[in-house]
């Protein structure tokens, strides 16, 4: 996530602000020194433009896409792991 960020040309400081992140707590995190907690990574994805999936095993994603079916929700993203998996679109 780094890199994007350095490749990309945004500042530690600037990335924390649009992500809603203290900047000292961003760098700390950044640097490995302190754990990113689920909110703070969604929000940098959502700021750096990145999926949620390009980090995920797919183990992972199979799980994620099992529960959020299983619990009836967000069938987009059933189908985007299903996409990143297979490669191939679902239809409703």
């Amino acid at each position: 996530m780094d890199a994007v960020r350095e490749r990309r040309g945004i500042s530690v400081a600037e990335l924390a602000r649009r992500a809603g992140i203290d900047g000292k707590r961003l760098w700390y995190v950044l640097r490995g020194n302190r754990t990113m907690r689920a909110d703070e990574f969604v929000r940098l994805c959502a700021v750096l433009d990145l999926e949620i999936y390009h980090f995920l095993t797919r183990t992972q994603a199979k799980e994620l896409r099992a529960n959020k079916i299983r619990s009836g929700e967000e069938w987009q993203l059933a189908c985007d792991v299903r996409n990143t998996l297979k490669g191939d679109s679902c239809e409703r």
